[in-house]
């Protein structure tokens, strides 16, 4: 009976220890083959670009034309200022655009009826010299009276000053127009200068919305008077979205840029899985660019294992068809199976990340009212 008890009691061993030593050998097979290529993390969110928007100029709120979650477009009117006193600044450039190109036209007309007067004055002297050169020999044979000579000298000498005036004149006025046209003339360019600075303060009074995303926290209100310096809104565009996977720093023996990531959401659950790939760790742990950094030479240290910033893209499709919020926290697992990538970019950006043309266009409709404002002011278009 003992017997029996005993070899039952083996082979339960038997059959136990088997079955640990074939779950072990599946865990060491799963972790060989699969689980060791991996690295996971759940301290993982969603980062983009929020765009804050202020106003470029000083003025009151009128117009409030988008809420919180609204969807917006670039070029889009999303605030807009009072423009009474910018648009009388508008007015008061090109009246004084208008009153420049007019005193410019009579500096040319001056500067041309001069050059004129000199070369009639240079007529004038040259015959009143020959008269005098014609009796200079008269005088001595007695045909004509010194009376008259006399006469013709002084005519010369005054046509002489004449003449020295009208240059002097000429060079004053030339110092004025010379080596420039109507357009190019500094008088001119300088109230084209103001005209465009006018208009482009105008056009500042309707902010816009720099590139395409959606309202996020607003902080104007109606009536409220706002500064370069006053926050109005933001714009976030969320197909411009990375993750930061913040992993320990024994997690990224392997990590490389060029790896494969899978992400899950919370918000979707494991139903949805996202791709990404790793394009670059950060130079620093968050304690590192932290307000108040820690100094680990003072006082007692007790070493804790830090987690370094993983930046890593997301495959647009997939967030276009279930859209990720900034913030949002995210479940990621990279596949660490292939090194051969650098653990740090070399890469060197020629070109910009991201731009906007909507401030540039700022100036656009100024040209028109500048050459408008010309046209209508130069009487004769042949004076320069």
């Amino acid at each position: 009976m003992e017997t029996s008890n005993s070899n039952k009691r083996k082979q339960l061993f038997v059959r136990l220890g088997t079955a640990v030593g074939l779950l072990a050998l599946i865990a060491f097979c799963l972790w060989f083959f699969y689980f060791r290529y991996y690295r996971s993390t759940d301290d993982a969110y969603v980062h983009g670009n929020q765009i804050q928007l202020n106003s470029q100029i000083q003025g009151t709120v009128v117009s409030i034309c988008a809420k919180e979650t609204d969807f917006v477009e670039k070029d889009q009117i999303l605030v807009e200022l009072d423009p009474t006193d910018y648009l009388l600044s508008l007015e008061k450039a090109k009246s004084t655009l208008a009153y420049n190109v007019r005193q410019v036209v009579h500096m040319f007309a001056v500067y041309n009826s001069l050059k004129a007067q000199l070369v009639e004055t240079e007529k004038h002297y040259e015959k009143t010299k020959i008269d005098y050169e014609n009796r200079v020999p008269l005088v001595s044979s007695g045909a004509i009276g010194m009376e008259e000579f006399q006469h013709v000298t002084l005519q010369l000498e005054a046509t002489k000053a004449q003449l020295e005036k009208v240059y002097e004149q000429l060079l004053a006025q030339k110092a004025l127009v010379g080596k420039t046209t109507i357009e190019e003339h500094p008088l001119v360019v300088q109230g084209k200068e103001m005209v465009r600075e006018a208009w482009v303060n105008f056009q500042r009074t309707k902010i816009v919305a720099p590139t395409d995303g959606y309202v996020g926290p607003r902080k104007v209100q109606l009536g409220e008077s706002v500064s370069p310096q006053t926050p109005l809104l933001s714009v976030v565009p969320l197909n411009e979205i990375w993750v930061h996977a913040n992993f320990k720093e024994t997690q990224l023996d392997k990590m490389r840029i060029g790896q494969k990531a899978s992400i899950e959401a919370d918000m979707y659950g494991r139903g949805v899985r996202f791709t990404g790939t790793v394009v670059g760790l950060l130079p620093g742990t968050g304690n590192a660019f932290s307000l108040l950094p820690p100094q680990n030479a003072t006082g007692n240290w007790i070493k804790i294992v830090q987690r370094l910033p993983v930046r890593i893209s997301l495959d647009p499709e997939s967030v276009t068809k279930h859209p990720l919020m900034l913030g949002m926290s995210l479940n990621v697992r990279v596949d660490v199976s292939n090194v051969d990538g650098p653990v740090l970019s070399h890469k060197k950006e020629t070109k910009p990340l991201y731009t906007t043309s909507v401030y540039r266009r700022q100036e656009e409709g100024a040209e028109e009212i500048i050459q408008g404002i010309i046209h209508d002011n130069i009487v004769n278009k042949d004076t320069h």
